[in-house]
C-alpha cells in the first residue's frame, strides 16, 4: 500500500511541477508520507487480563511506556489501545498484583496474566510536600484509598475515614445532616477544644474544615500521625495532618461517568418513653393503687396519647447524582466532576442540601514543565434544628398533653411545655454557605536529578446565618417576634515553593533532599444584624424588623498570618537501612513579638531487616520486615488572632444611645509562645505469604507542655474573665495495631479483610493552679482528661429506719421489725411498720447510739437514694451528704477503639462489610435524668423508672421516689444515670453487580454497576440513650448527652454508569 501511494504522487508532481509548485508540491510529497508512514506504524492491539487463577481484572491500567498513551481495562478484563508502533512496550499496572510488561511486535492480541504483588509495598503515597513509596516510610503513616471510600457510600469524608485506620477517631457530633464530625489522631494532646483538630491539607493547600468536599473526587487520604510525618508542617500539626488528593485524567478516550443513588432513612432506635396510661400510672404515685379518675374525659388537652418520636421524625430521604468527566493525553489531562445532594434529615424541617463542582487540570507544555489548575466551588444549604426546643422537649413532655386545638391549630406552649411539632417548622435557622477554592501551580524539571514546585491558592468563603422565631412560640406578652442574619467572610491565601533533589550513587545510595518556604494569611470579615417586631410573620428579612438590637448590631474583622522554612533530607542504602531528618521553622503573628518564631526539628530510621543474608530462613512466608523508628517536635498554635494583645470592646454598650468601649474582660498576654508535642514512635511493618497477609504495628508516647489554656484570673487583677497563658503538660501513650489479609483467592472468589485496634491512655502531667471541678468534669493533676466527678449511688432506702448508721457512720445497720407468722413485715396505718431494733450486717446486734444521714439538711427516708458518704482527709465521715462527697466516677474518652471491613468478590458480584466501635468509656445520660428531675409537673419519666419507682415501705428497687424534690434525688452529676458508652456498630453492608460489557456495550456504555446499601444497620450497646456516639470534641468535658439530634438508619440503591 505504502508503495501505491508512492508512485501514484511521484507520477503527480513530476508531470504537472515546476519551479515554486515543483517545491511546493515535494514538501506536501512528503509531509503525506510522514502521515503515512506513521499511520503505518499505529498498531491496535486489543486483549484481557486475568490473574494467576484465571480471573479477570477490572479497571488494570495500561500505559505505553515512556509515553502518555494509556487505556484501562473494562469490567470483564478487556481493553483495547492504539500504539505508535510495533516496538513499544505495554505497561500493565494494578493496585495488588505486580507490574507486568509486555513487548508488542508484530502481536495484535496481548492477553498479560498479573500476578499478586507484594502487598501494596510499591505503591506511591503523598507525605509532606512530596510522596514516597510506602516500602520506605519510616513514619508512622495510614492511606485510605479511593475505593475503600467508595464501598462505604459516605455522605462526607468523615464517614469515609471513620473505622479506616488505626489512631484515628471519628465521632460525631449529632447525627443532623451537614453537621460536621470531630476527629482526633492519637488522643488529645491539649486543654484547648479549639487545637484538638487536625490539620487538613488538599492537594497542598491547608484548609480550615472539609466539610464540603465530595468523597467522590477523592483519589487517596494520607494521615500522617507521628512527629517524624508531620513534623515538616510545624505549628499546625501536632494534633496530625490529613492529607487529601483528589483525582486527576486518565490518558486515553474521555470517560463519562454517571451514577443516580436513592437512599431511605428512618431512626435508628426508638429510646423507651412513657405512654398515657404510663403517666397516669405517674400521676397516681403517692398512692398503691392506680385510681387515676380524668377530671374531663373529653378535654382534649388531657386526653391525647402522643408518640413524640414518631411524630418528629420522618423518612429522610437522600437524592444524590454525580457526573464525571475526565481523560486526556501526552500533553493534557483533565478531571472535572460535579455532584448534587438532597439530603432530607429523619427529624421534621432539617435538610441539607449541597452542590460541588470541581476541575483539575494538567498541562505539560514540555517533558520539563508541567502547569496545574484547580478549581473547587460548593455551595450547601441547611437547616439546624433547634435540639433543645424540638428533640428535648419532645422526650420530657407529657405524652397526655395534646399537640393541636380542635380546629387543627397548633397549641404552642402546654403547661410550660414547648410544641416540638410546630418548633421544628416555626423556628428557622438556615445556613448557607459559598465556597470557592483556586489553586495554580507549576513543577520544573531543571536537572535529572533536581526539580522545582510553586503553588499559590485562594480559599474564598461566604457564610450566612439567617434565623426567624416566630412570635406564636413566645409565652411573652406581648407575643414578639424576632430574627437575626450574621456574614462570616473567611479568606485564606496562601503559597509554596519548593525544591527536590534525588540522586543515586554507586547503584545502592540513594539520597534526597527537599528545602522550601511557605506562606499563609487568613483574614475574616463579620457581619452582623439582629431585630424583633418583624411587621409581617412571612417576611423575614430584616428589613421587616421594627427594632434592631443595637447589642447585635456590629461588624469586626480577625486576621492572622503564618510564614515558613523547612527542609528535609533522606537517605537509604539498598532499601534496607533508611534514615530521614526534617526541620521547620515558623513564625506566626497569633503570639507575642518575643516568641513568633518556633523550630519544629524531626527524624526517623528504619532497618528492613528481612533483606538481611541472615534471614534468608523466613523468605518462604516474609515478604518483607521492616522496623522503623520516630522522634520529633509538633506544634500548636490554635488560639484566638489577638489573644497575645489587650482587646477591646465596642458597640456592647449604650449610655443616652451613645456607645461606649471598654476593656475586654480577658487579659491579653503578649509572652505567649507556641504549644510544643514532643513525639516518640517505634513501629514494626509486615508482609507475609507474598502480600496475602501485611501487619502494621506502633507504640508511641507524646508530651505536650507549654499547653495553651484559659486559666482563670483573681478578681483581685480587676479581669473577671481569663487569660490565655502557658501552663502544664499533658501526655498520650497508645498502641495502634492493623492486619490486613486475603484468606481465600480462587478463580471466582475473593475475601479480603482488614482490622483495626487502638489503645489510647491519657494523664495531665502539670497542672499550675492546682486540681478544680468543671461542672460535671474534674481536673487534675495526675489523672486522666475527661473524669465525670459526682455521687455514687449505692441502692435505695427500703424503709424510713433504714437511714440508720453506727456512730461513726462507717458501717450501715439492718433495721428488725415485727413480723406476722409468714414472715412479713407489719405496716401499721401510718404507713410504717414496728422496728424492733438493729443489728450489723453480720446479724449481731446492735446497741449503741444511731445515726442517720441527711442531705440537704433533710434525713434521708424511705424511696431516697443512698449515697456513698466519702471520709475526709483525716479518714473521718460526717453526716451529711454533701459536695464533699463527690469522687470520680468514669471516663468521658474511649480508651480503645476497633475497625473491621471485609470485601467479597463472587464473578460480578461484589460484597462489603464494615464494622467500628469504641470501648471503655462512660456518657452521662442527662436527657434521662432531665425526665426524672421533676423541673416541671408535666415533665415525664420512661417507663421503667415509672414502674420501679419507690411506691410503699419495704419496696425493693433501684429507681427513688417520683416528684419528691427534697432529698435531691436527681442531684446533677451522679453514678445513677452514667452509662457504659462501648459499642459496636454494622457501619456499611454494601452488594454490587457489574453487568457484563457484551449488554452494556450494545447501549454504547463502557461498563455498568448497579449496587444497595445500608448504613448504620446494627447498633450493640448496653448504652440506653439514642445512640453512643455522643460528643468528644472537648477535651476537659466530652461524653454528655443532654438530647442530640440522633443517628438514622440508611438503606438505599444506586446506579454507576461509565461511557
Amino acid at each position: 500500500m505504502k508503495k501505491i501511494v508512492l508512485n501514484v504522487l511521484c507520477n503527480f508532481f513530476s508531470s504537472g511541477c515546476k519551479g515554486l509548485g515543483r517545491k511546493i508540491g515535494l514538501s506536501l510529497l512528503l509531509l503525506l508520507l510522514m502521515v503515512t508512514a506513521l499511520s503505518a506504524q499505529s498498531v491496535k492491539v486489543t486483549g484481557k487480563v486475568t490473574d494467576s487463577k484465571g480471573g479477570t481484572i477490572p479497571g488494570v491500567s495500561i500505559v505505553v511506556k515512556g509515553t502518555k498513551i494509556g487505556a484501562q481495562t473494562d469490567n470483564d478484563g478487556k481493553y483495547s489501545i492504539n500504539v505508535p508502533a510495533e516496538g513499544a512496550v505495554l505497561v500493565f499496572t494494578y493496585i495488588g498484583f505486580g507490574v507486568k510488561e509486555e513487548s508488542v511486535g508484530k502481536r495484535k492480541v496481548i492477553n498479560p496474566i498479573l500476578e499478586a504483588s507484594v502487598g501494596d509495598l510499591d505503591e506511591v503515597i503523598v507525605v509532606g510536600y512530596g510522596s514516597q513509596k510506602k516500602r520506605d516510610i519510616t513514619g508512622a503513616i495510614s492511606s485510605i484509598s479511593a475505593k475503600t471510600i467508595e464501598e462505604k457510600q459516605p455522605i462526607s469524608i468523615f464517614d469515609a475515614i471513620q473505622g479506616a485506620a488505626p489512631g484515628v477517631r471519628v465521632m460525631s457530633t449529632s447525627g443532623a445532616p451537614g453537621d460536621e464530625s470531630d476527629i482526633t489522631i492519637r488522643g488529645m494532646s491539649t486543654l484547648s477544644d479549639n487545637g484538638v483538630k487536625p490539620l487538613y491539607v488538599v492537594d497542598g493547600v491547608p484548609v480550615k474544615n472539609i466539610n464540603g468536599i465530595n468523597p467522590k473526587d477523592i483519589e487517596s487520604i494520607e494521615i500522617l500521625k507521628d512527629a517524624a510525618s508531620s513534623a515538616i508542617y510545624g505549628s499546625r500539626s501536632a494534633n496530625g495532618v490529613v492529607l487529601i488528593t483528589t483525582k486527576q485524567g486518565v490518558d486515553g478516550q474521555p470517560r463519562i461517568n454517571v451514577e443516580y443513588l436513592r437512599s431511605y432513612s428512618n431512626l435508628s432506635r426508638k429510646i423507651p418513653q412513657s405512654n398515657r396510661l404510663e403517666r397516669q400510672i405517674f400521676d397516681q404515685r403517692s398512692k398503691i393503687g392506680l385510681d387515676p379518675h380524668p377530671d374531663d374525659s373529653t378535654a382534649y388537652n388531657k386526653n391525647s396519647d402522643n408518640d413524640y418520636q414518631s411524630l418528629i421524625t420522618k423518612t429522610g430521604i437522600r437524592n444524590q447524582v454525580d457526573l464525571g468527566i475526565s481523560g486526556g493525553g501526552s500533553k493534557l489531562n483533565y478531571f472535572n466532576s460535579m455532584q448534587y445532594l438532597d439530603d432530607q434529615g429523619i427529624v421534621l424541617a432539617s435538610f441539607n442540601k449541597r452542590f460541588t463542582t470541581r476541575t483539575n487540570v494538567l498541562y505539560s507544555p514540555s517533558d520539563k514543565v508541567k502547569l496545574s489548575t484547580r478549581l473547587n466551588f460548593s455551595y450547601q444549604k441547611k437547616n439546624n434544628i433547634n435540639e433543645g426546643k424540638v428533640i428535648q422537649q419532645a422526650l420530657q413532655r407529657g405524652p397526655q398533653q395534646a399537640l393541636f386545638l380542635p380546629d387543627g391549630s397548633y397549641i404552642y406552649d402546654n403547661g410550660g411545655r414547648k410544641n416540638p411539632i410546630a418548633e421544628a417548622y416555626l423556628r428557622e435557622n438556615f445556613t448557607r454557605t459559598y465556597r470557592g477554592v483556586l489553586a495554580e501551580g507549576i513543577d520544573v524539571k531543571i536537572l535529572k536529578t533536581l526539580s522545582f514546585h510553586a503553588d499559590a491558592s485562594a480559599d474564598i468563603q461566604f457564610q450566612r446565618n439567617t434565623t426567624f422565631n416566630s412570635k406564636l412560640l413566645e409565652t411573652t406578652n406581648p407575643q414578639i417576634n424576632s430574627g437575626g442574619d450574621e456574614t462570616k467572610i473567611p479568606i485564606r491565601t496562601q503559597g509554596n515553593a519548593v525544591f527536590n533533589y534525588k540522586q543515586t550513587f554507586a547503584e545502592n545510595h540513594n539520597l534526597s533532599a527537599m528545602a522550601g518556604m511557605n506562606f499563609e494569611r487568613n483574614n475574616q470579615d463579620e457581619i452582623n444584624l439582629s431585630g424583633k417586631n418583624f411587621v409581617s410573620e412571612n417576611v423575614h428579612t430584616l428589613n421587616a424588623a421594627g427594632v434592631f438590637n443595637l447589642s447585635d448590631l456590629y461588624t469586626r474583622g480577625s486576621g492572622s498570618a503564618l510564614l515558613g522554612f523547612f527542609t528535609r533530607v533522606g537517605y537509604d542504602y539498598k532499601g534496607r537501612y533508611l534514615i530521614n531528618a526534617s526541620l521547620r521553622k515558623d513564625g506566626s503573628s497569633v503570639f507575642g513579638d518575643e516568641n513568633r518564631w518556633g523550630y519544629f526539628p524531626a527524624g526517623s530510621v528504619g532497618w528492613r531487616f528481612s533483606d538481611e543474608p541472615f534471614m534468608k530462613w523466613s523468605r518462604k512466608f516474609l515478604t518483607d520486615a521492616k522496623i522503623r523508628g520516630s522522634w520529633g517536635i509538633t506544634g500548636n498554635q490554635e488560639i484566638g488572632d489577638f489573644d497575645a494583645v489587650q482587646q477591646f470592646i465596642f458597640g456592647s454598650y449604650f449610655y443616652n444611645g451613645i456607645s461606649g468601649v471598654r476593656t475586654n474582660t480577658r487579659l491579653g498576654n503578649d509572652a505567649l509562645k507556641w504549644e510544643e508535642t514532643t513525639q516518640t514512635n517505634i513501629g514494626l511493618d509486615l508482609t507475609l505469604f507474598n502480600g496475602k497477609v501485611s501487619f502494621t504495628g506502633d507504640y508511641y508516647i507524646k508530651k505536650t507542655k507549654d499547653l495553651l489554656y484559659d486559666a482563670p484570673l483573681p478578681l483581685e487583677i480587676g479581669f473577671p474573665g481569663k487569660s490565655r497563658v502557658n501552663a502544664g503538660s499533658l501526655q498520650n501513650k497508645g498502641i495502634e495495631l492493623m492486619v490486613t489479609a486475603t484468606p481465600v483467592q480462587t478463580r471466582n472468589f475473593t475475601w479480603q479483610t482488614s482490622v483495626n485496634w487502638t489503645r489510647i491512655r491519657n494523664k495531665i502531667l502539670d497542672l499550675p493552679g492546682g486540681d478544680y471541678i468543671d461542672d460535671r468534669w474534674f481536673v487534675g493533676q495526675g489523672k486522666e482528661a475527661g473524669n465525670f466527678y459526682g455521687f455514687q449511688y449505692l441502692g435505695i432506702y427500703e424503709y424510713d429506719q433504714s437511714n440508720a448508721y453506727t456512730d461513726d457512720y462507717k458501717t450501715r445497720l439492718i433495721p428488725n421489725f415485727q413480723r406476722d407468722g409468714n414472715g412479713n413485715v407489719i405496716i401499721n396505718k401510718n404507713m410504717q411498720p414496728n422496728l424492733l431494733g438493729y443489728t450489723y450486717p453480720d446479724g449481731r446486734p446492735y446497741t449503741g447510739t444511731i445515726k442517720q444521714l441527711t442531705t440537704n439538711g433533710n434525713v434521708s427516708k424511705g424511696g431516697d437514694v443512698i449515697w456513698e458518704n466519702i471520709p475526709d482527709f483525716n479518714g473521718n465521715l460526717n453526716g451529711n451528704i454533701g459536695n464533699e462527697d463527690r469522687k470520680i466516677l468514669g471516663y468521658g474518652q474511649p480508651r480503645w477503639s476497633l475497625g473491621w471491613s471485609n470485601n467479597f468478590t463472587y464473578k460480578r458480584f461484589t460484597l462489603n462489610i464494615a464494622l467500628y466501635g469504641n470501648f471503655g468509656n462512660s456518657i452521662y445520660n442527662e436527657n434521662r435524668r432531665n425526665t426524672a428531675s421533676f423541673s416541671n409537673s408535666n415533665t415525664t419519666p420512661e417507663p421503667y423508672f415509672i414502674y420501679n419507682m419507690y411506691k410503699y415501705p419495704g419496696q425493693i428497687t433501684d429507681s427513688y421516689t417520683g416528684g419528691d424534690k427534697a432529698a435531691d434525688n436527681f442531684r446533677k452529676t451522679t453514678s445513677y444515670y452514667l452509662e457504659d458508652g462501648s459499642f459496636i456498630r454494622l457501619q456499611t453492608v454494601r452488594v454490587g453487580y457489574a453487568i457484563p460489557a457484551s449488554i452494556t456495550s450494545k447501549a454504547y456504555m463502557k461498563s455498568v454497576n448497579i449496587y444497595v446499601y445500608g448504613n448504620g444497620l446494627l447498633t450493640w450497646t448496653k448504652y440506653r440513650g439514642f445512640d453512643p456516639e455522643v460528643a468528644q470534641s472537648s477535651v476537659l468535658k466530652p461524653g454528655l448527652d443532654d438530647g442530640k439530634y440522633p443517628r438514622r438508619r440508611e438503606f438505599g440503591l444506586g446506579l454507576n454508569v461509565t461511557f
